[in-house]
């Protein structure tokens, strides 16, 4: 999905704000839930279909830009 990787880094600083090396789990302390509300708000954003245990294997802030930005 071209060009989402602006709103998609605004999406999860919205939830925790930080940088783009954050580690999801560890740093942002997210759990499966999370995954679920973050996966919801990309999806709400770019009419995409993604789940949150597509987004759970994903380390950082980045690699879930790539991810959407890849889509």
């Amino acid at each position: 999905m071209a060009g989402s990787g602006p709103r998609t880094k605004q999406i999860l600083m919205d939830k925790a704000p930080g940088g783009q090396q954050l580690n999801v789990k560890n740093d942002l302390a997210y759990t499966t839930p999370d995954y679920d509300v973050l996966a919801a708000a990309l999806n709400a954003a770019y009419g995409t279909s993604v789940t949150g245990a597509e987004l759970e294997p994903l380390n950082t802030v980045q690699d879930v830009m790539d991810y959407m930005q890849n889509l």
